[in-house]
C-alpha cells in the first residue's frame, strides 16, 4: 500500500490506494470494535457483533438488534460511538477523494454545495477536516450539555 523509497520518502499515494487504505482501516476498526460487544455478552454472537460495528462505523443504519434501548449504557454508549465516529469519517473521506476522480465529481461538488467556489477546498482539505471536526466536536459539548441540563 504505502511504501518507502530508499530516501525514506513516501511515494504518491494514488485513489485505488486511497480507497484500499479506507477500506482496510474501516475493516480493523470494526474487527476490534466489535470486541466489547462479545465482552459484555450482549451480543453474543462474534459475526453479529462484527456487523452491528460495521453498521455503525459505515453509518449505514443497520441493526441485529430488535431493542437496542435493553443494551446497558456501556455498549449503547460504544455502539453510538461508533456512529459518532464513522458519520464524520465517511464524510472527510469524501470531501478527500472525490477531488481525485475527475471532473464529473467536481461538477456534482459544485451542484451541492452552498459556496460560490468549491475548489478551494481541494487543495486545504486537511484544514477543511480539522475545522468540519472542530464544529462537529463542539456540536456533541453542546449536545451534551443540553441532555445534561433538560434531563
Amino acid at each position: 500500500m504505502l511504501s518507502f523509497k530508499h530516501t525514506g520518502r513516501f511515494k504518491e499515494l494514488y485513489v485505488r490506494e486511497g480507497f484500499t487504505a479506507v477500506a482496510l482501516g474501516w475493516f480493523v476498526m470494526s474487527v476490534f470494535g466489535a470486541i466489547p460487544f462479545v465482552l459484555t455478552r450482549e451480543i453474543p454472537f462474534y459475526i453479529d457483533a462484527l456487523f452491528e460495528t460495521i453498521s455503525g462505523f459505515t453509518t449505514t443504519g443497520s441493526s441485529i438488534l430488535s431493542d437496542v434501548e435493553a443494551l446497558s449504557y456501556a455498549s449503547l454508549f460504544w455502539r453510538s460511538f461508533t456512529h459518532w465516529i464513522g458519520g464524520m469519517g465517511v464524510f472527510v473521506f469524501i470531501m478527500a477523494i472525490l477531488p481525485m476522480m475527475g471532473g464529473s465529481t467536481m461538477n456534482l461538488m459544485r451542484a451541492e454545495s452552498p459556496g460560490p467556489s468549491v475548489s478551494k477546498l481541494v487543495p486545504r482539505v486537511r484544514d477543511t477536516a480539522k475545522i468540519l471536526y472542530g464544529l462537529y466536536m463542539a456540536i456533541t459539548v453542546l449536545g451534551v450539555i443540553m441532555l445534561c441540563l433538560c434531563g
